[in-house]
């Protein structure tokens, strides 16, 4: 009997600390779970030289594809939510499941996502002008993460601790290369 594998892929700023309930979750149920850094995630950031989305998603697929692979099931939240989506529609990896959280699979209207696209790349040029820590603090501002404010001081803290986990340049590639607007 093989064992039900799951990948998980975090929102931005997000590491394996932000999804491990998630990965707990699974693991209480059988699943091994595996989280897999975002590109320009982390202290050692991979994929900076990737030029678009689409590469991406084919790096992704040949870092993730394994000939002996099983069905695997795969979780995507917010930016790893675009990315599970475009590995799901791509068909290069044995899915046997997508469960995507806060996301959508791109901007349909032109000037819309062109709007995107000019946010994203202001984000970007924030991360790099303000340093990761003063960036994560407005970035927690968003109204996406009022929630957040129902959290305990513990919560909080460790959630900052883990967007802060990464490095300016790779944040601001990330937004850039990755961002809502740059999918097309």
């Amino acid at each position: 009997m093989t064992q039900t594998s799951a990948l998980i892929l975090p929102g931005m700023l997000g590491n394996a600390s932000s999804v491990q309930p998630l990965a707990d979750a699974l693991g209480a149920r059988g699943v091994r779970a595996e989280v897999v850094a975002l590109p320009g995630h982390g202290k050692a950031p991979w994929g900076m030289h990737l030029a678009s989305f689409e590469q991406v998603v084919s790096e992704l697929e040949h870092r993730l594809a394994s000939p002996a692979a099983e069905p695997t099931v795969l979780f995507g939240h917010s930016m790893g939510g675009r990315l599970a989506l475009a590995l799901a529609c791509s068909g290069g990896l044995p899915l046997a499941r997508v469960v995507v959280s806060g996301a959508h699979p791109g901007i349909e209207d032109r000037g819309a996502r062109h709007a995107r696209r000019v946010w994203d790349h202001a984000q970007a040029d924030r991360a790099l002008a303000l340093g990761l820590g003063e960036f994560v603090c407005s970035w927690q501002s968003l109204e996406v993460f009022r929630h957040e404010a129902r959290w305990s001081k513990e919560q909080r803290e460790a959630r900052r601790l883990a967007r802060e986990d990464h490095t300016p340049e790779g944040v601001a590639w990330a937004l850039r290369t990755l961002g809502a607007g740059s999918m097309v």
